[in-house]
């Protein structure tokens, strides 16, 4: 059986400030409001969409979240870019706001790349070229300096389904 996932629907992020966040990920993706969340009486969730393209960023103040998350230094997420054109304009985007972020990197076949820092020290990767390998699998063994590869699955037990 094939997934029945067609895509992904949003992600939801734990954040500390979520005025602060939603006018960040407003400005860097360029979203509005889609969705707000009121619990108790007070404002605990947005859900922010660039409605051209569908997607979805959802905020969720940490406080209420489910063991207060705390994903500062960690890459939950990395978006697909378009091609090296876009990458670049995207890269000069975060420069003109002000945003944190590394160099772009060519990772080869994981793609050309750069990572962008949000207000709570979460890490956001935006990635062009990279296809799916769809019908093989590598290892990466990323112990500093050059990646190695390795072709055979280390994981144990059964990662093939129910």
């Amino acid at each position: 059986m094939t997934s029945p996932v067609t895509k992904l629907r949003h992600i939801k992020l734990p954040v500390t400030d979520l005025a602060r966040s939603a006018s960040w990920y407003t400005a860097l993706l360029t979203l509005t409001p889609q969705y707000e969340f009121v619990e108790q009486g007070e404002l605990r969730g947005v859900s922010l969409i660039d409605r051209a393209t569908g997607l979805i960023v959802a905020l969720r103040l940490r406080e209420f979240c489910a063991s207060r998350p705390d994903l500062s230094g960690y890459d939950p997420v990395a978006f697909a870019v378009a091609d090296r054109q876009a990458l670049q304009q995207f890269y000069e985007h975060c420069d003109s706001l002000g945003v944190e972020h590394t160099d772009v990197r060519d990772a080869g076949p994981f793609g050309t790349g750069f990572d962008v820092v949000d207000p709570d020290r979460t890490v956001l990767r935006f990635i062009c070229e990279a296809e799916p390998m769809l019908d093989s699998f590598v290892g990466v063994i990323m112990d500093g300096g050059v990646p190695q590869l390795y072709y055979e699955p280390r994981l144990t037990g059964n990662v093939s389904g129910p």
